[in-house]
């Protein structure tokens, strides 16, 4: 996390998001993950994922801040959820074209504010 100064006189308060992201992070369970990416070649600075597997856990690396059972809990809890929304899609979505050069109409929302739609 970013370090931030408060505005004066007032402080950051904790929310939904930043407990989420404490209980999803490995690191607060006291491992260090290292070797997560290599470089291409020496003084390149574009760098190749690694897998899991082949990254280096180092464990008891600092203190727990959550226990194991709480991080295995909010797994199983997290993998019954979607990542991913999926939304209605228009009915003439696919099926008109532009008349010169052939392509795809796209269906847009003009403002989230308003109900104003285009193609």
């Amino acid at each position: 996390m970013r370090n931030r100064k408060p505005l004066e006189g007032k402080s950051y308060l904790w929310n939904n998001g930043t407990v989420r992201n404490i209980l999803n992070n490995r690191f607060y369970l006291g491992k260090m993950s290292c070797g997560k990416s290599i470089r291409k070649s020496v003084g390149s600075h574009a760098g190749i994922s690694v897998t899991k597997e082949d990254g280096k856990v180092i464990p008891h690396h600092h203190t727990v801040l959550i226990s194991e059972e709480t991080f295995e809990m909010v797994s199983r809890f997290k993998a019954g959820q979607y990542s991913k929304r999926i939304g209605k899609r228009h009915p003439l979505v696919g099926k008109l074209f532009c008349g010169s050069y052939g392509y795809a109409m796209n269906y847009k929302r003009a403002n989230k504010n308003t109900n104003v739609n285009y193609f």
